[in-house]
């Protein structure tokens, strides 16, 4: 993975620091570690901003820092990838993992059509959450687990990518 990529479109230490909802965290992110741009700290990232991004529960932005927190990896990398699930791609997302989940517990659909909506929600509350739970921690998993070895892939492959033309231009310099 390229750094440069990265630090251009991550936000700064400060700008992390000066957001509200993370102010019970700001003495523990002057830790360097959690702004290095490694393949491990990056991929570690990667793999558990995923895995909270499918659970359907509020506050996934503070489980992603004190995660950081604890195992140092990139805070603004996790942070990023929580927002996989946002307002625009929630309601197909969980729906997925509905799905999922009621096609593996052979949960027969619900006898009213699906709605995306706190009412029915909190209607059909009792209905849903096991297939809805099962299948975004099984998304959680997969996601977070191909987030985790594809950054790694990709971020190898770069490096060896990178090797490669400089032992070319090597090559090309001492012929």
């Amino acid at each position: 993975m390229p750094r440069d990529f990265l630090k251009r479109h991550l936000p700064s230490p400060e700008a992390l620091r000066r957001r509200k909802g993370l102010a019970i965290f700001r003495g523990r992110m002057s830790d360097p570690e959690l702004w290095h741009l490694t393949r491990r700290s990056v991929s570690a990232a990667i793999g558990v901003g995923l895995f909270l991004a499918m659970l359907p529960m509020p506050g996934q932005m503070p489980v992603a820092v004190v995660l950081a927190l604890r195992y140092r990896f990139n805070l603004p990398v996790a942070l990023a990838a929580v927002f996989v699930t946002n307002p625009l791609t929630m309601p197909a997302i969980y729906l997925f993992a509905y799905e999922v989940g009621a096609f593996l517990l052979q949960t027969p659909a619900p006898a009213t059509a699906f709605e995306f909506t706190f009412s029915w929600l909190s209607q059909r509350a009792g209905e849903i959450w096991q297939p809805l739970l099962l299948g975004c921690v099984l998304l959680g998993i997969v996601s977070g687990a191909g987030g985790f070895l594809g950054t790694q892939l990709l971020w190898r492959w770069h490096v060896l990518q990178r090797w490669e033309k400089r032992r070319m231009l090597r090559r090309l310099r001492s012929s």
